[in-house]
């Protein structure tokens, strides 16, 4: 990977036709309804919090009191019951839609040639083990081991900014919010420096560090 720095000297684009095979697949017609139903249920949670809230800021909960409540909210009560109504009509409707359906998979695809997909493979499996090697260097100064991961993938994502001055490349982040994960990273980053890990493959060095 090191003598290559154009990825079509490596794999191709090429696809292959796909096998003629049925599959069985999710039905995206009952994952919509699932997604309306959701809403639904929210929308009518939703009301009855607010019918419930309104009931309790109603003082001396005798019947006539009651009774003028209701009068009072009839409308949010009617909303409530045609919520209700709605969530049974797409209940209803979604145990009509099967949860999966058939496709013959020569008709829908073509695949990726086996070359494209092997380097494809190579590249899952190498960010794969950088993940896991990463995870074990975080681990040894974070006090969450499970936490780790999810530091690592915010981290990826962490705004900074990039100078180049002759040799050196500097990369200053912004510090994470949490000061428990910020000590972390400058713990993490001490040891990259120590450990002499922070250099690139053109020979340039790797400066990191957060802001203050």
């Amino acid at each position: 990977m090191d003598e290559h720095y154009n990825i079509d000297l490596l794999t191709t684009y090429e696809t292959e036709e796909a096998p003629d095979k049925i599959m069985s697949r999710p039905n995206p017609d009952r994952k919509a309804a699932n997604r309306a139903i959701a809403e639904k249920k929210t929308e009518l949670k939703e009301l009855k919090e607010k019918y419930a809230t309104k009931l309790n800021e109603t003082k001396d909960k005798d019947e006539l009191t009651i009774a003028a409540f209701e009068e009072q909210e009839k409308e949010l009560k009617l909303e409530i019951k045609t919520a209700e109504m709605e969530l049974g009509l797409l209940e209803l409707k979604r145990k009509e839609i099967p949860s999966k359906v058939e496709s013959n998979l020569k008709e829908e695809s073509v695949i990726s040639s086996q070359k494209r997909r092997l380097f494809i493979n190579l590249v899952k499996t190498m960010n794969y083990n950088c993940e896991k090697w990463l995870q074990l260097i975080f681990c040894q100064f974070h006090p969450k081991a499970d936490e780790t991961l999810s530091l690592i993938r915010h981290l990826l994502t962490q705004p900074g900014r990039i100078r180049q001055r002759g040799q050196i490349l500097e990369v200053e982040l912004e510090r994470l919010d949490s000061g428990v994960q910020a000590n972390t990273l400058d713990k993490v980053l001490e040891k990259f420096r120590e450990d002499n890990h922070l250099n690139l493959p053109d020979g340039r060095k790797l400066v990191i560090w957060q802001a203050l």
